[in-house]
């Protein structure tokens, strides 16, 4: 789909000391204007649609983790890609979750 999704911290309830890990409340507001169909086995968008649909805001609970800079120059000077490990951390944390939260994997979203 096309789309943006912004999640934004209310109130903390709690953090880390260093400030990197924390929870707390959070508004969300996910906005889709369109969508796009693509071949499956070449990865090539056929087509892109759009459309007018009000945002979808609500609150709720958040737990957010911030990569400090220094270690993001780290995994650059190691030659990491930082997004793709913090994409891949995202959806180690959805695999685990469930084992310590009452709830289903596609309840939980990250942002990414």
């Amino acid at each position: 789909s096309r789309n943006h999704t912004d999640v934004n911290v209310v109130k903390r309830w709690e953090a880390t000391p260093d400030g990197c890990v924390g929870a707390g409340s959070a508004a969300v507001i996910a906005n889709v204007w369109g969508y796009r169909k693509y071949w499956l086995s070449t990865g090539k968008t056929i087509e892109l649609h759009e459309f007018s649909l009000p945002p979808l805001e609500f609150a709720t609970q958040a737990f957010w983790i911030d990569v400090p800079q220094q270690v993001q120059a780290l995994l650059v000077s190691e030659g990491s890609d930082v997004t793709a490990a913090i994409h891949t951390v995202n959806h180690a944390l959805l695999a685990v979750l469930p084992t310590f939260v009452s709830c289903d994997g596609n309840d939980v979203g990250t942002e990414h």
